[in-house]
């Protein structure tokens, strides 16, 4: 019989009893098979802020969420645009007064439900792309105010002014005080447009960790054994 030479190489496999709905989508910690929840994202990509149609930001994040190369893709469902226009509130556009816990890619919990997310302050900032990358440094575009009501200004008279948000803050991710040339290109938040329900027979993280190390001990004595 063949010895293991290298036994970290054999649990590789271990990989595919996480659970992960694609390459770095987590099951958040905590809920239960059947519990509902959210996906909250920022864009990797970026566009203007001149339309005065809700559906066209829907469709900027929801094609990015859906592009070659994004985590988020193999969800296969629609995302909506954390985003108002001059006539739709972001509180509206999302699903209004949804129940369901908000999180970000990796599990982090962003907000408990819809009133916590616009009381003012989240849990943590949203800076995961669909990609997987962290970005904390961008303005995105969300024309909202902390409540999610519409925020627009007319700086000049004549042009109307999206406010925009804070990725590297809670406080003020969606609401900074600052408002930006329309013209300019900046991401936007995107969040799942259906709540995600946890698959059943769905382990909890401790169980895969007391799982994944005594499998590991085991190969590892088996290599031992047989050197």
């Amino acid at each position: 019989m063949k010895s293991l030479r290298n036994p970290v190489r054999a649990l590789t496999g271990l990989a595919l009893l996480t659970p992960l709905f694609g390459s770095s989508l987590v099951v958040p910690a905590g809920l239960n098979p059947g519990d509902h929840y959210r996906i909250a994202f920022i864009t990797s990509t970026a566009r203007d802020y001149t339309s005065s149609d809700i559906a066209d930001y829907n469709a900027f994040v929801n094609s990015a969420a859906n592009a070659s190369g994004s985590i988020l893709a193999p969800l296969g469902i629609n995302w909506l645009a954390i985003a108002s226009s001059e006539t739709v509130s972001a509180h509206d556009n999302i699903g209004g007064n949804f129940s369901d816990p908000v999180y970000l890619s990796d599990g982090t919990l962003i907000a408990a439900n819809a009133a916590d997310l616009w009381d003012g302050n989240i849990d943590a900032t949203i800076h995961i792309t669909e990609t997987g990358t962290s970005d904390t440094h961008a303005q995105p575009w969300t024309a909202t105010s902390s409540s999610g009501a519409i925020d627009f200004v007319r700086l000049d008279n004549v042009t109307v002014y999206p406010e925009v948000g804070n990725l590297d803050a809670t406080t003020s991710w969606i609401y900074s005080g600052f408002q930006i040339s329309p013209s300019d290109n900046l991401p936007l938040y995107g969040i799942s447009a259906t709540e995600l329900t946890v698959p059943s027979g769905t382990p909890e993280p401790e169980t895969m960790f007391t799982f994944g190390a005594g499998l590991l001990l085991l190969v590892t004595q088996r290599h031992r054994f047989r050197r």
